[in-house]
């Protein structure tokens, strides 16, 4: 009996242990989820805790700070940093995670130079308002490619993963906006010498009492939507690459004469008036260099993206005035559809296919999207002449009295010749409301008339068929 109860008191205290086990394994697992038998993590600092890291690459020292919303580079130069690709650099470094390898005989007296930890190569250190946390790394790796680290004066095999983190090239941690003011920079003046000679002459668009104007005054229409494009285009414009911090030879990069130039007169809440100047190369290869007068870095960008900044001033003009008519005054339409050519007529407010014995019938509804379509067309190149004009134009509005509102017509596609399009498919169009041939996006124009503007008639027994069902007959 005695026997009895003492296999039942350890059974007991095997349960016991059980239990404490699970729960210590509960706990850990709350504490550093996703770890592996035997894994600890490096860091105990959560990402919104850190306000500063040091990154020691071999020798390639690097350092950003937290200030606000934002992070700043402060080693080797003092730049605005890309809050993206901080955090999840950050994220990568927080995650690190090592294990023992050595026994805890071995642990007694290190052999530090054996593992390259004597004097560690590298070293990555986080700081926050109430502590440091830092690990140092060994050149050298274990058979399996694991780096031997040191921390808080122990051993550990760190992941190969630290790999990726070393070799990072700091420039890519760096804002790479060329302006870098921010989408709420709100423009004052912007002076723009664009490139190129066609339409090239300097001008200054000016932005007050919520109004935008030009200096020169042109002849024609400015559309604000275009302006606002321009702008957003460059608080977008983004180098592809940082080519040199402060090169003593501007010549190779084009940038001793700069071809373009760009200078932009702002305000941001919190700053106040502030000025910035854009130096653009010309066209070197497919790229462009660009510079500021704020700092003498060199960046490179692909020079089709630079070209939808420096632009000439036609580009701010109007394009959708030419196919602007009143539609409340509008009586017919002549249009050329894949079905033919058709006349469709408004009669007491109502729009029909002129042709009562057509096997055709009108959609409304698509009616109402075409005209909607025409008086969105926008017309972004103005040429001299076009090519493959059709003997008719393809849509003629009339009003009442047979007066012709509006006709377009387009002839061949062409590929864009501004360099601000370059890419892009266009057709040579013209309009009744303006002697210019126009480039008008390719999309716009095969969009415009919907097939389904016309259906085709269902015959007289369909007809039957759909009113008998509808009086509820099988």
């Amino acid at each position: 009996m005695k026997g009895f109860r003492s296999t039942w008191a350890l059974f007991g205290l095997v349960g016991l242990l059980a239990a404490y086990t699970y729960y210590e394994f509960r706990n850990k697992s709350k504490e550093a989820p996703g770890l592996a038998e035997g894994e600890v993590r490096l860091f105990t600092l959560k990402e919104d805790q850190v306000d500063r890291f040091e990154v020691n690459a071999k020798g390639q020292i690097y350092a950003l700070e937290r200030r606000g919303d934002d992070w700043f580079m402060t080693k080797p130069v003092e730049d605005l940093a890309d809050k993206a690709v901080v955090d999840s650099f950050l994220y990568s470094v927080l995650d690190q995670r090592a294990k023992e390898f050595l026994t805890s005989d071995e642990l007694k007296s290190v052999d530090w130079p054996k593992y390259g930890l004597d004097q560690p190569s590298s070293s990555i250190e986080v700081i926050s308002q109430e502590k440091s946390e830092k690990f140092e790394i060994s050149s050298k790796n274990a058979f399996d490619g694991s780096f031997y680290i040191k921390i808080k004066d122990q051993p550990k095999l760190g992941d190969r993963s630290l790999a990726q983190l070393l070799e990072r090239n700091p420039s890519s941690f760096r804002n790479k906006y060329v302006w870098g003011a921010g989408r709420d920079a709100k423009i004052k003046t912007a002076s723009v010498t664009p490139a190129g000679s066609k339409g090239a002459e300097p001008f200054t668009l000016t932005y007050k009492d919520e109004l935008w104007t030009v200096n020169p005054k042109p002849k024609y229409e400015l559309s604000t939507n275009q302006i606002e494009n321009w702008v957003s285009d460059l608080k977008d414009l983004k180098a592809s690459e940082i080519v040199e911090e402060a090169p003593a030879d501007l010549k190779p990069y084009g940038l001793t004469n700069p071809r373009a130039e760009i200078k932009l007169d702002y305000t941001r809440e919190g700053h106040g008036d502030e000025s910035l100047t854009l130096f653009i190369s010309g066209q070197i290869g497919d790229d462009v260099f660009l510079r500021t007068d704020k700092r003498p870095t060199v960046y490179k960008m692909a020079a089709r993206s630079v070209a939808k900044v420096s632009v000439p001033l036609i580009y701010f003009k109007e394009g959708q005035s030419p196919f602007q008519f009143p539609l409340e005054v509008a009586c017919s339409l002549d249009i050329e559809t894949k079905k033919g050519r058709v006349s469709i007529v408004k009669a007491d407010e109502k729009w029909t296919l002129a042709d009562e014995k057509s096997e055709y019938e009108l959609s409304v509804d698509k009616l109402v999207e075409f005209f909607q379509k025409v008086r969105d067309l926008d017309a972004r190149e103005y040429l001299k002449k076009g090519q493959g004009w059709p003997k008719e134009p393809q849509l003629v509005i009339r009003d009442k009295d047979k007066k012709v509102l509006l006709w377009v017509q387009w002839g061949e596609k062409y590929k864009a010749t501004e360099p601000y399009n370059l890419g892009e498919s266009f057709y040579y169009v013209k309009s009744s409301l303006t002697p210019e041939v126009l480039g008008v996006s390719q999309s716009q124009i095969d969009k415009l008339i919907d097939p389904a503007l016309l259906k085709t008639k269902p015959k007289a027994d369909e007809k039957a068929e759909k009113a008998h069902k509808a009086n509820g007959h099988p």
